[in-house]
């Protein structure tokens, strides 16, 4: 399937992570997930000795 866009517009680097400093934040998006509509991203350090984590509402 042909795409109408170029996806590398949309590589981005990660966000350093703002605990530890050593390692860039992944994110996981959940959608719909109380069934209620609401949608956010939750970014999280790939260092799992870390644990920082950031929940982003999508509006």
């Amino acid at each position: 399937m042909k795409t109408n866009f170029n996806p590398d517009v949309f590589k981005v680097k990660e966000p350093p992570c703002i605990k530890c400093h050593e390692n860039d934040l992944d994110f996981k998006l959940f959608e719909d997930v109380n069934g209620d509509g609401l949608d956010w991203v939750q970014w999280y350090c790939k260092n799992t000795s870390c644990g920082y984590y950031m929940n982003v509402e999508l509006v």
